[in-house]
């Protein structure tokens, strides 16, 4: 199984089509990368006051300027497609980094939310799933799964998922998520220090290893 979409994934420093091909692609795309990292930012210096880093810890850790910093936004299109009850567009998932910014077009619905999970490195999840209507101009704010253990598991990564329509066909849908992912060199662990500090390059190496492990469990299952 896998979900039916396409998607072009930016960094801050990516290679730009010529504005020959693409007229004011590059400049509309990075001012709007900009404005996220802005937002991000406000968002982190929430989390880090909270958790009792200084203010600019989780800016500093997914500072876009640095060139390890392996934040990215992603331009996603879900294509029309027939769909039978109970299917998906994309299934359930937490996200792997550390904050998602998740934009949607109005009338473009199936993004559903289910709350998370005690630790990190689980992969249980809850049974109910709530809809969250699409709205141009809102922004839904994902915690991802390495800020849940840079938090020392307070702060919960939260699984979702596009569900289809349940009868007929469902629509092109377009979504932008931008990705808060860390600078690859930097050391994150809690304030708690309840798990070993590790680099954000390591951290994500073996997140993947872990959820490849569990998603296999569950087939064999």
């Amino acid at each position: 199984m896998y979900d039916e979409k396409e998607s072009l994934w930016l960094q801050h420093g990516s290679k730009w089509p010529s504005d020959e091909d693409v007229p004011g692609f590059r400049e509309t795309t990075s001012d709007f990368m900009a404005k996220c990292a802005i937002i991000s930012n406000q968002v982190f210096s929430c989390f880090a006051t909270a958790l009792g880093f200084p203010e600019d810890y989780f800016c500093v850790a997914n500072d876009v300027t640095q060139s390890d910093c392996l934040t990215q936004l992603r331009l996603i299109h879900y294509p029309p497609a027939e769909n039978a009850a109970g299917t998906w567009r994309a299934g359930s998932h937490t996200d792997i980094g550390c904050l998602t910014l998740l934009f949607q077009r109005d009338g473009e619905d199936g993004l559903e939310i289910c709350p998370g999970r005690e630790s990190h490195t689980s992969f249980a999840m809850g049974d109910t799933f709530s809809p969250l209507p699409a709205k141009t101009g809102h922004i839904v704010v994902n915690i991802g799964d390495m800020l849940m253990a840079w938090s020392d598991d307070r702060l919960k990564s939260n699984f979702h998922r596009v569900r289809a329509k349940d009868v007929g066909k469902s629509p092109s849908r377009y979504s932008i998520a931008y990705f808060n992912q860390g600078r690859r060199g930097f050391v994150l662990q809690g304030p708690q220090k309840k798990y070993p500090a590790i680099t954000v390059e390591e951290w994500f190496n073996q997140a993947v290893r872990r959820n490849f492990a569990n998603q296999q469990a569950a087939t064999v299952k």
